[in-house]
C-alpha cells in the first residue's frame, strides 16, 4: 500500500510535474480526453454534477476572469469560455496544454469569446499572474495531485481579487486507499492524495483564506412519501437517517469546497442580487420627444457597474416599445447609461429624454433596467415603469 505522505516526502514537485507530462505525452489517441465529459458513461453523472456545483458555488458572472488550476486537456475551460469567461488554463504539463489548445481547434466555440483562451504553464511553485488579478479560480479534480498544498493556495490566494473565490470538486478523505489511485501511483509515479479538509482549512486560514465552506453532497433518493416528509419539515427519524447515511457515504468518497479571498459582494456581472425601485418624478411630453425625471433606488445585494470589458454586466436604463395591449415590439428601443457604479441602498435621479415613434398614440413605454447580456431586472421580480403615451 502506497502511502501519499511517502510520495509527498520523498518525489519533489518537479519531479511530479515531469510524471503528469509523461502521462499526457504517452496518449496516442487522444479520443478519451477531447471527448471529455462525455467520453465514459461511468463518469459522466460525478463529472456533470461536480462542475454544476463547482460553478454555483463560484457564483460566476460573465466576462469574469477564470484561472483553471489542474486544466489538463482543458474541457472545462472551453465550457467556461462558452460561459462567456476570459479563461487562463493552467497545468504543469506542456503536453497537457497543447492537446487543450487541439481541442479548441477541433471544437471552436460556437460565438466568438469575449477573448481568447490563454494557456498557462505552471512550475508547481508560483503562477507567472499578477496579484489581485483572477475573479475566480477553479480546481476539478487536481488538487489532490497537489504535494506543496501552503504554496499552492499562497498563490491562489496572491492572483485572487479581493472578494474572489476559490472552487474545488476532488475525491474524498480515504482517496488513497482505492485501488485505482494505488495503480496510477505505482504505474505512473504520480500523487493520489487524500482530501483532509481540516488540514486544508487550516492552511488555507495560515494564508489568508476565510472560513472553508463545503458543499452538501447525496447520491440518495426518497419515496413520494418521505419527499413529502422532506417539504413539510416533518421527517420521520427513518427519513433523516437515510438521508444522513447518503449524505455520508457520498461525502466520504467526494468533496466539494470553497475559498473566499475577504468578503464576497456579488455584482452585476451575474443576476444574482439585482433588483431596483423605480419612480417617476416628473414628466414632459413633447410632439417628438418624452422627457422624464425619476428616481433609481438599488434595493438588492448587488452591485452595479457602469463599465466592464466587453461591456458585459454594465447596468442601464432600458426601453422597451410595446403596444397598447402589451406585446413587445422593440426591447431595445432605447438605453441610458447611469454613469456611475451604483452599490445597494444607494440611489441616484436620472433624466431621459426619450424620442417618440410616429404612431406613439398607440404604443406604450416599458422602462427597466437590464444588465446588458445578463437580463433584465423585470424578469427577476423588480417591477418596471409603464407609461401610456
Amino acid at each position: 500500500m502506497i502511502d501519499p505522505k511517502d510520495v509527498i516526502r520523498h518525489t519533489s514537485v518537479e519531479r511530479l510535474n515531469q510524471s503528469a507530462d509523461n502521462y499526457f505525452s504517452s496518449v496516442t489517441d487522444l479520443t478519451h480526453l477531447l471527448s471529455k465529459p462525455f467520453s465514459d458513461i461511468r463518469e459522466v453523472p460525478d463529472l456533470l454534477m461536480n462542475i454544476g456545483l463547482l460553478i454555483k458555488g463560484l457564483r460566476l458572472g460573465k466576462s469574469m476572469t477564470v484561472l483553471e488550476m489542474a486544466a489538463g486537456s482543458c474541457w472545462l475551460s472551453r465550457y467556461l469560455c462558452e460561459l462567456r469567461c476570459h479563461v487562463i488554463a493552467c497545468d504543469v504539463s506542456p503536453a497537457a496544454l497543447e492537446i487543450g489548445k487541439q481541442l479548441f481547434q477541433k471544437l471552436p466555440l460556437v460565438r466568438q469569446p469575449i477573448a481568447e483562451p490563454s494557456f498557462l504553464l505552471f512550475d508547481g511553485h508560483q503562477l507567472e499572474l499578477e496579484s489581485d488579478s483572477i475573479d475566480r479560480v477553479i480546481f476539478n479534480d487536481g488538487f489532490h495531485h497537489v504535494p506543496n498544498i501552503h504554496q499552492v493556495l499562497s498563490e491562489i490566494y496572491r492572483v485572487l481579487k479581493p472578494g474572489g473565490i476559490a472552487g474545488f470538486a476532488e475525491p474524498g478523505r480515504h482517496h488513497s486507499r482505492s485501488a485505482q489511485s494505488q495503480i496510477e501511483m505505482s504505474s505512473y509515479s504520480v500523487l493520489e492524495n487524500d482530501i483532509n479538509l481540516q488540514e486544508i482549512n487550516d492552511v488555507a486560514k495560515s494564508v489568508g483564506f476565510g472560513d472553508l465552506n463545503t458543499a452538501i453532497l447525496s447520491d440518495g433518493y426518497v419515496q413520494p412519501d418521505q419527499h413529502r416528509q422532506i417539504l413539510n419539515n416533518a421527517m420521520s427519524i427513518e427519513t433523516s437517517g437515510q438521508i444522513l447515511k447518503s449524505c455520508t457515504q457520498t461525502m466520504s468518497n467526494k468533496t466539494i469546497f470553497f475559498l473566499s479571498k475577504g468578503e464576497f459582494v456579488p455584482d452585476s456581472r451575474s443576476a444574482e442580487g439585482l433588483a431596483c425601485a423605480i419612480e417617476l418624478l416628473r414628466r414632459e411630453e413633447f410632439e417628438y420627444k418624452l422627457k422624464l425625471s425619476m428616481k433609481i433606488l438599488n434595493t438588492g445585494s448587488s452591485k452595479w457597474l457602469c463599465r466592464n470589458f466587453a461591456d458585459i454586466g454594465i447596468v442601464k436604463v432600458g426601453v422597451q416599445l410595446l403596444s397598447l395591449d402589451q406585446l413587445l415590439i422593440n426591447d431595445s428601443y432605447k438605453r441610458f447609461d447611469l454613469g456611475q457604479d451604483v452599490s445597494p441602498g444607494q440611489q441616484l435621479f436620472i433624466e431621459l429624454e426619450i424620442p417618440l415613434p410616429a404612431d406613439h398614440g398607440s404604443r406604450l413605454l416599458r422602462i427597466d433596467l437590464v444588465s446588458e447580456d445578463v437580463c433584465w431586472f423585470g424578469h427577476l421580480g423588480s417591477t418596471p415603469m409603464l407609461v401610456t403615451l
